[in-house]
């Protein structure tokens, strides 16, 4: 069997005998393509039976092949649900993923209808961030993230009439996608950032609340020494058989090596604890041997599970640490409000820029939101277009935005903006 296998579902999901997309049916699939490496997806469905999606979605996610959601041109309904199945998604030019909340036909007495919105109450609020195995205390304001869409291949009318638009901006395409990336490929690599970008928020909170932490790899740098044989997610629990409790414990281990020398890494994947032997590579910056990770601290005890389904890229980083903070403190972060912001955020909780402010300030404006927090290096960008009624408040580490929001609520000025 050949390593890349596809499997095409097309249709609306439902019982099989109705001629339609049913669980039985993918799994009996899935089984047959026990052997593959990679199954492509290919998805075109409108919907339909919610709990028959998940199922699939899960079938899905029990496979051991990397799988690769190819919307064709609908994921609506459940057929979003099976889209999150996979680890990850490509939408192809003039596709669709749409999602709303639950409903469905019922009949029956009240206390038979009761059950029937309870369940649909249980669907639709499935929280972004879920933790399991720790105190947490659940807020009462918005902290909402803010993301941009890209509009690719546009034709020279399709260019005028975005020029023409006040909330478009046209760019060069080498702006926003490395040059020499497939759709793809271009699609792969926000999958990832979105990933490493969720990994390097929960580091960062971790830091910040100062809980009990373990060592986890956020990336791998390609052709480095940890290429193919460590993955992101891999947990480190030693090097050369000294144990480690976060990445500065890593780096102090390596402070003694130089290119070349070998180092054993013992690590846990997927519940496995595992070990390879490396040869340490080269950076331009250091003299001493490096792994080629990017590390990142998650709790010892616990999980943190952030889904934000088929959204891409690092710009979630700060409102998702943001969020893990406020999830898990005392008290209310948000103080109420309604605060949006946006920043990447690295694992040691610095935030660094991102683009489209200016639109972001905006949508989030229009959403509701009376504060909005931005990366320090941003302010210059951001001053010119901010939105009446919208406070900034700037932050340079994720320690300085906890900061800022607790001073807002204790009726201080927050650090923000100025010309």
């Amino acid at each position: 069997m050949a390593e890349e296998q596809e499997l095409r579902l097309y249709g609306e999901i439902g019982p099989s005998f109705f001629g339609m997309i049913d669980d039985v049916m993918v799994i009996r699939a899935l089984d047959e393509l026990k052997d593959a490496k990679k199954i492509h997806v290919r998805l075109n469905s409108p919907g339909g039976d919610y709990f028959l999606g998940v199922s699939i979605s899960n079938a899905l996610r029990r496979h051991s092949a990397k799988i690769i959601i190819h919307v064709d041109a609908l994921a609506a309904s459940a057929g979003s649900v099976i889209a999150m199945g996979g680890d990850r998604v490509i939408m192809h030019p003039g596709s669709l993923m749409m999602i709303h909340p639950a409903w469905t036909i019922a009949m029956g007495n009240s206390a038979e209808l009761s059950k029937v919105s309870e369940t649909l109450g249980k669907v639709d609020d499935k929280p972004v961030i879920a933790v399991q195995g720790l105190p947490t205390y659940p807020p009462s304001g918005n902290l909402n993230l803010t993301t941009v869409s890209v509009t690719d291949h546009l034709t020279l009318v399709g260019v005028l009439n975005q020029w023409a638009a006040s909330d478009r901006q046209v760019v060069p395409r080498s702006a926003v996608y490395t040059p020499g990336l497939t759709d793809e490929q271009v699609q792969e690599k926000n999958a990832q950032d979105f990933s490493t970008s969720e990994m390097n928020a929960e580091s960062a909170a971790v830091q910040e609340l100062g809980l009990p932490s373990v060592v986890a790899i956020a990336d791998v740098v390609a052709g480095s020494a940890a290429d193919g044989k460590l993955r992101p997610g891999d947990r480190i629990s030693a090097v050369d058989g000294n144990a480690v409790a976060d990445p500065a414990a890593v780096n102090n281990l390596l402070q003694a090596t130089k290119p070349g020398d070998a180092a054993t890494v013992a690590f846990t994947r997927d519940g496995a604890a595992q070990s390879v032997t490396l040869t340490l590579g080269s950076a331009e910056d250091s003299p001493r041997g490096v792994l080629g990770v990017l590390l990142a601290r998650l709790p010892k005890d616990g999980t943190v599970t952030v889904d934000l389904g088929g959204v891409g890229g690092p710009s979630a980083g700060l409102m998702f640490s943001l969020g893990i903070v406020d999830v898990l403190t005392p008290g209310d972060l948000t103080g109420g409000r309604f605060i949006a912001g946006t920043g990447a955020i690295t694992a040691d909780g610095v935030v660094q820029n991102i683009g489209g402010i200016q639109f972001k300030m905006a949508a989030a404006r229009e959403a509701g939101a009376t504060v909005f927090v931005l990366p320090a290096g941003e302010c210059a960008t951001a001053l010119p277009a901010v939105p009446p009624g919208l406070q900034l408040v700037k932050a340079a580490t994720l320690h300085e935005a906890v900061t800022a929001l607790n001073d807002l609520n204790a009726g201080r000025t927050p650090p923000g903006c100025s010309a």
